[in-house]
């Protein structure tokens, strides 16, 4: 079976070639195209779905046809969803370059997203009408977690079990969906439930070290302490107030004034880095994916489970790594 490198270079083939405008389209509005290429073709976090299709995949050793098709629709729902999140946050830049709305306006990056998604639906339409359900449910769910976000913004309220709740929507669902397919074409259904439960609690991993970069690396791609001056609880922010009581009435009067100029923001993010929240959050990080990795030991075998641990510590950080030995 293919090499990872090789599987996703076959996977962003795919997107480019999923992306062009159809005969029927011809002399259409080619800006819907070019704002999701410009947006799928940057990459990000290391094209992890692919990946874990990959690996999905070879726990039943499935040809590389139906896998490329899974994850080039998960990427373009992905992506998709991104191009919305970034007119809902005013987000201004997305991988390393401005946004879809800062370049094209937000009209734009709204139909650009909505484009996105009926390709992703085209994409895998061949593998059967039970596939096409999963996705457009798995979308339904996805938005629904992300209506649940904007009604969480500025509340300093919210507890880990509330925030879970909306990562396991917004990110864990379109990870759930890659194993839950996969097993599906592969005529598992047990193993089918198995992966949906993995994936979700690998999504939300995903989301915990997503989280964790916005306040540690200022080079990650997006907007710096995007989540504190949106007034977006995220996980570092809800793990801080939980952890630190006088850290949430700050953060609450922050949200409430108005977050201002860079330096509040600077002066918050300091706060939470020397709270302990940083240390405990990545410990819930590493335990998240402790538990994925016990889900798939039920179902994989262990060289499939040494590949997982390296896919998880490509994102989550070295120390996951860590686990390979104890697996």
């Amino acid at each position: 079976m293919s090499s990872p490198a090789g599987f996703v270079a076959q996977v962003e083939e795919r997107i480019n070639e999923a992306l062009q405008p159809s005969p029927a389209e011809a002399g259409g509005p080619s800006v819907l195209a070019e704002a999701s290429r410009r947006l799928c073709s940057a990459g990000g976090a290391k094209r992890v779905r692919p990946q874990l299709s990959l690996l999905f995949g070879r726990i039943f050793d499935l040809p590389l046809a139906p896998l490329v098709r899974i994850a080039a629709g998960a990427e373009m729902v992905h992506a998709a969803s991104l191009l919305h999140d970034d007119v809902i946050d005013l987000g201004t830049e997305r991988r390393g370059r401005p946004t879809a709305n800062v370049q094209w306006g937000n009209s734009v990056a709204v139909l650009a997203g909505d484009w996105l998604l009926t390709r992703a639906i085209l994409e895998v339409s061949p593998l059967g009408l039970g596939v096409v359900r999963e996705a457009i449910q798995t979308v339904a769910t996805m938005t629904g977690a992300a209506v649940r976000e904007v009604e969480a913004r500025g509340r300093t309220d919210l507890t880990t079990r509330d925030w879970r709740d909306i990562a396991q929507g917004k990110a864990g669902e379109l990870f759930a969906w890659c194993g839950r397919t996969v097993a599906t074409i592969a005529q598992a259904p047990d193993a089918a439930d198995v992966l949906g439960r993995l994936g979700r609690r690998l999504g939300v991993a995903f989301q915990m070290a997503d989280d964790l970069r916005d306040v540690l690396d200022p080079s990650s791609g997006k907007d710096r302490f995007a989540d504190l001056k949106n007034r977006n609880p995220s996980f570092v922010l809800v793990v801080a107030m939980d952890h630190e009581p006088a850290l949430r009435q700050r953060i609450d009067l922050a949200w409430r004034a108005g977050v201002g100029d860079s330096r509040e923001l600077g002066e918050l993010g300091r706060s939470i880095r020397e709270s302990g929240a940083l240390e405990a959050a990545d410990t819930l990080l590493r335990q998240e994916v402790r538990e994925s990795l016990a889900l798939l030991s039920t179902v994989a075998p262990k060289t499939i489970l040494d590949e997982f641990i390296d896919l998880a510590a490509s994102f989550a950080g070295d120390q996951i790594a860590l686990l390979k030995g104890a697996a």
